[in-house]
């Protein structure tokens, strides 16, 4: 293989009106020592006003005052650079637009660019956008071709940043992406990033790009369609317990059952696209059928520390602590707390500190521990002993990795003897890395991954950190879940059923990766090296986190376990007049679709589906009324109708909140059907014009079956904001009408829209 030097013409400028150095082509060259490196630096610094000329040119504007800070060491590329930074001002003193580059310092290359227009108060927006995603991208390309026209070549437009949904707001942005091109594969490290807004306009770019970066030429051996065999064949998907909403369970609930899922094993994510064998992150290749040992540290469960189920008080804890930890003598207790709470188990926690030590009170030498008040088992353990991390370098390893091990599994047995035989060592990285991590820290660090039933359960784990000097306990931590169950391994979808489901989500991309190789030349140290790899690419299609759960074999939501659907299609729709709305709200799952793909458009709407389909339109953030359910369920309901258990609970609770209901009644009957007269009142509600609707004198209204002074003001607000129409006579509102869920789904269309022009 050969060395490519990457040849870039800087966009829009010639050198040579600057400086002697050599004009537009500026080559990456090699030097045959870091001194001469150095000393070529130094040569062709660039001056702080041949920077700002190039600054200048790239934006086309003169920069009148301008910052600048100079890095001889910039942190992307350890070479020295210019950040130039300018705000340009409005006539009024205002920001209008804000510039900053990063140059170079040695070669005037340009390294990163960010350009942003400031947001024009009371700018005035529409709904829908004037512009969708896609409309927008040519105002993403005109952007690209004017400042960038000497790299345009050299990117391809990535398509990943398409929205999954429509906007449901009118102050919409779009963000366009093009990647760097080097033979052949994506560079997603360097890239050029626009964003439109719904207007069409320019709202920001920015860039990262370093020309003078090398990539030796690797060839592809491996094909796309080779490569997607490879992953079938790998298979690189495992199962694994994991828990919903932890933090809001109660300790002594015993009801709560782990979910089953299938999530990707990223110990080896990438294929090397010219060897076809199989590569960690750090570069390391690994054998196509290894294995992960999970052998548990012990076969049966350890005899108890406690056999007495009752709580210990603090003489007991205490005296228990220091057998188990063997505190030093010249410490002494300087703190005592007792936690209780629904959360977690109850625990003493000890403090003790070496008063004798020299220094401030806060530098001192500190032990904290953590002991279960009823079985006596060690949750925590923290050395705080800044002698630790002190003349790191002048300090000898004394302890053996072999040797740490074995301390490592036996405070285990010591500290959470009815946990060790549900933990195996996860699996340690190779011999050179070991010896890097100790050299830097002097320390050595163990996780004790917990499985049930031969399956790992993530988060929970043990860790214990050593030192390697002396080989004195550091830390020691549990993070464990002792109220959960967990469900049958049996009757799961396969695997290869799994990987096929997590191609709905990534697609195999081919691409370059910074990785680390070994070198050698410089005694095995890790270099990091560019290689050109497969790997799963997110295509980002959720806009929640969820898994795949092993038993139903669907993408459920992480937060309440519910199944997400993405671009659903309603086949009872089509041709409707409000066919676009719909689609609106069954995106964003304010109208289900059922089974056989239908959504029954003409059957009248309950109570609770319309505050769903109001709150969904005013905030589709699915996780934020998940939160809001946890939240709420804590106290009491403001409905007995509508409780923690009800679909309708924090939509009901969040439009209570934000004004859009009243807690009158103490039922709000949310399977009632709902009235073309009860939705006008909460649209109103919505709009914050109900101190107007109660001004029923002020409005005149055509519809001859409103005669009450109440409904006068709200129907005549919906129907001159062009929200909710009327028959084709325009004289009949029909307020007792029950409304359909097409109806309804074009009156929040509406409701979208005149909001956007009353903002």
């Amino acid at each position: 293989m050969k060395k490519q030097a990457i040849v870039l013409l800087a966009a829009g400028i010639s050198f040579s009106s600057l400086s002697p150095m050599e004009a537009n082509l500026i080559h990456a060259e090699e030097s045959n020592s870091k001194v001469e490196q150095q000393n070529e630096a130094v040569k062709r610094q660039v001056p702080k006003q041949q920077a700002l000329k190039v600054a200048e040119n790239f934006f086309n504007v003169t920069f009148k005052s301008p910052n600048y800070r100079y890095d001889q060491k910039w942190f992307r590329t350890e070479t020295p650079v210019w950040n130039i930074s300018y705000e340009e001002k409005t006539e009024e003193g205002n920001t209008s637009t804000r510039y900053n580059i990063t140059i170079d310092a040695v070669n005037g290359n340009i390294m990163e660019t960010r350009y942003n227009r400031v947001p024009i108060e009371d700018q005035s927006f529409s709904y829908p956008p004037k512009v969708n995603w896609k409309e927008g991208q040519t105002k993403a390309h005109t952007t690209v071709l004017k400042y960038f026209q000497d790299i345009v070549k050299q990117v391809k437009f990535d398509k990943s940043n398409q929205p999954t949904k429509p906007s449901l707001s009118d102050r919409v942005t779009y963000t366009y992406q093009y990647n760097r091109i080097v033979d052949g594969a994506p560079l997603q490290d360097n890239y050029i990033r626009v964003r439109v807004n719904g207007n069409n306009e320019l709202v920001s770019f920015s860039s990262r790009w370093n020309p003078n970066i090398d990539i030796e030429e690797q060839n592809v051996e491996v094909t796309s369609e080779d490569a997607l065999k490879k992953f079938e064949e790998k298979l690189p998907v495992s199962m694994q317990y994991n828990t919903l909403n932890r933090y809001y369970r109660p300790s002594s609930d015993e009801s709560n059952e782990m979910v089953l899922e299938y999530d990707l094993n990223e110990a080896y994510p990438y294929l090397d696209a010219t060897s076809g064998e199989w590569l960690n992150r750090k570069g390391d290749i690994a054998n196509q059928e290894e294995k992960v040992q999970r052998e548990s540290i012990t076969d049966q469960p350890l005899e108890p520390i406690r056999m007495i189920k009752s709580i210990m008080k603090e003489p007991e804890a205490k005296d228990l602590t220091q057998k188990l930890v063997n505190i030093p003598e010249n410490m002494s207790l300087d703190n005592v707390e007792y936690h209780q709470n629904e959360h977690q188990p109850t625990s003493w926690e000890f403090t003790y500190i070496d008063p004798n030590q020299d220094g401030k009170e806060y530098e001192k030498k500190r032990i904290h521990v953590r002991i279960n008040a009823t079985t006596g088992e060690i949750y925590s353990y923290n050395l705080n002993d800044r002698s630790l991390y002190e003349d790191l370098d002048s300090k000898k390893v004394n302890l053996t990795y072999e040797d740490a091990q074995k301390k490592a599994i036996d405070y285990v047995k010591k500290f959470a003897p009815s946990k060790a035989h549900k933990v195996y060592l996860q699996s340690n990285p190779n011999e050179n890395e070991i010896n890097e991590d100790v050299k830097e820290r002097k320390q050595y660090s163990f996780i004790f991954q917990r499985q049930e039933k031969d399956i790992p359960v993530v988060s929970n784990s043990i860790r214990v950190t050593l030192s390697a000097v002396n080989g004195e306990l550091v830390r020691f931590y549990q993070d464990w879940e002792s109220n959960v169950s967990f469900p049958s391994p049996e009757n799961v979808i396969s695997k290869e059923e799994a990987f096929q489901r997590f191609l709905e989500r990534f697609d195999i991309q081919l691409g370059w990766k910074q990785l680390q190789e070994n070198n050698d030349e410089k005694q095995n140290n890790k270099q990091e090296a560019y290689r050109k790899v497969y790997y799963l690419n997110n295509l980002n299609i959720f806009d929640q986190s969820v898994y795949l759960n092993a038993k139903t074999g669907e993408w459920h939501s992480n937060s309440d376990g519910e199944v997400v659907k993405v671009n659903q299609e309603a086949k009872d729709i089509e041709g409707l007049p409000q066919e676009n709305a719909l689609k609106l709200m069954i995106s964003y799952g304010a109208i289900p679709v059922d089974a056989e793909g239908n959504v029954h458009p003409n059957e009248p709407i309950t109570r609770g589906e319309m505050v769903k389909m109001l709150m969904l339109a005013n905030n589709p953030d699915p996780v934020y009324y998940q939160n809001m359910a946890d939240k709420y369920s804590a106290e009491e309901a403001s409905f007995k109708d509508v409780g923690a258990n009800s679909q309708y609970f924090s939509f009901v609770e969040e439009a209570i909140r934000e004004g859009y209901l009243d807690k009158e009644d103490e039922s709000f009957k949310p399977d009632e059907l709902v009235t073309r007269l009860e939705l006008a009142k909460l649209i109103v509600h919505a709009l914050e014009y109900d101190e107007l609707a109660g001004h029923s004198d002020m409005f005149k209204h055509p519809f001859k079956d409103i005669s009450t002074d109440e409904a006068k003001g709200y129907v005549s607000i919906v129907h001159y904001l062009d929200i909710m129409s009327t028959n084709q006579d325009h004289d009949e509102f029909k307020p007792k009408q029950n409304i359909d869920r097409a109806h309804a789904a074009q009156v929040f269309f509406q409701y979208l829209k005149a909001r956007s022009s009353l903002d």
